[in-house]
């Protein structure tokens, strides 16, 4: 056997598992982020799980952000809304709709928000009733999606 170069072959490349599971980490799959939203007691992981669904793409989603919107944790319902606002989806309208009156500012404020992206000017008459918020951010998110959707028709 000859040490010439060309008679070395070269060991195949070992496969750099170290993205793999870093990508598996950071993308945990579909069923595991919904049973976080219907069964963990914690809301950051059920706000959490929201965070990750809103980055991953088919029906199962938005069937899971809609349950998120009725959370009983204003963090994880606002974040929920948020989501649905990306989505561009016309079942998301009702219930951000339905948003709108939610008792805690921030939900109202991403509900004005997502429905501003949405881009349904039937919101409008909706939204105006939210002007007079006690809450200025959400008046500010109001304005901005009213003008933004006035601007559509």
């Amino acid at each position: 056997m000859s040490d010439s170069p060309e008679s070395v072959k070269e060991a195949p490349p070992v496969p750099d598992n170290t993205s793999v599971a870093e990508e598996t980490t950071e993308k945990p799959p579909f069923s595991e982020l919904y049973r976080n939203i219907l069964e963990s007691k914690e809301p950051e992981v059920r706000e959490e799980a929201v965070e990750k669904l809103a980055e991953m793409e088919g029906p199962e989603v938005l069937g899971a952000l809609l349950l998120a919107l009725e959370d009983e944790d204003g963090d994880v319902r606002a974040s929920a809304a948020e989501a649905l606002g990306t989505r561009k989806s016309k079942e998301a309208f009702e219930p951000l709709i339905k948003a709108l009156s939610d008792k805690d500012p921030w939900v109202r404020e991403s509900a004005a928000d997502a429905l501003g992206s949405l881009g349904d000017p039937r919101a409008i008459n909706y939204l105006k009733m939210l002007l007079e918020d006690e809450d200025e951010d959400v008046r500010e998110s109001v304005a901005t999606s009213v003008k933004l959707l006035e601007a559509m028709e």
